[in-house]
């Protein structure tokens, strides 16, 4: 995105071209885990991608970002679909096949698949996603939530961080991910990513998902 790390931007574009391939998997008889209401890629008005991304798992990391673009005042649902197009302009600008991340949680605190075929792939519960183009090292092994803003001083509105703490949750309860798996984009790349001011409260995010998780959090879950 245009205000991101120069690194981070030359990075992910080629991995982005890395995880392209046919899509296909074998479906689990397990059912879906009841989660929050997330937008579809269809809903929102997403452009068909360039290349499907094939299915790798399991996932070992939830990562967060923040996208780097402006801290709006429009938190509408229209304002969330808004800024999913836009990402997925960025993104098929940079050469990628698709929105490079799996999630995006809008200022309002609406949830967005990203990346086609994510959402399908939570629900079958066998243990693959998309491979990403969100982080160059971990896109075989990291669901990426992009988190609408710059954090480097400001924090989430509310919504957000509800929406937030929800959509984990989910992820974690579908993928049998503890809330120690949350990490931070910076925890693996060099990029201000996802912002000062977010990544300080990672441990809140921790606790706060094993807290709906049913799980007393353990000291892990405030490593940083």
């Amino acid at each position: 995105m245009p205000s991101r790390p120069a690194r981070r931007a030359v990075l992910g574009g080629a991995a982005g071209l890395l995880g392209v391939g046919l899509l296909g998997c074998s479906r689990s008889s397990a059912e879906p885990v009841p989660g929050p209401e997330v937008i579809g890629t269809q809903a929102w008005g997403a452009q068909e991608p360039r290349r499907r991304a094939r299915l790798v798992g399991p996932p070992r990391t939830v990562l967060i970002h923040h996208t780097a673009s402006a801290n709006v005042a429009d938190t509408s649902r229209q304002s969330a679909y808004d800024i999913a197009r836009q990402i997925q302009r960025w993104h098929l600008a940079n050469g990628w096949g698709d929105t490079g991340q799996h999630f995006t949680v809008s200022r309002g605190g609406f949830l967005l698949e990203g990346r086609h075929g994510t959402l399908d792939a939570v629900r079958a519960r066998d243990g693959e996603f998309p491979f990403g183009a969100h982080s160059a090292s971990q896109n075989r092994t990291a669901l990426g939530i992009e988190t609408q803003g710059t954090f480097t001083a400001a924090l989430p509105t509310s919504a957000q961080w509800g929406a937030l703490v929800s959509l984990c949750t989910w992820l974690c309860r579908s993928y049998d991910l503890a809330a120690d798996a949350i990490d931070g984009h910076r925890d693996y790349e060099q990029t201000a990513c996802p912002g000062d001011a977010l990544f300080a409260r990672l441990p809140d995010l921790r606790d706060a998902v094993d807290r709906e998780l049913g799980r007393t959090p353990s000291p892990a879950t405030t490593r940083r």
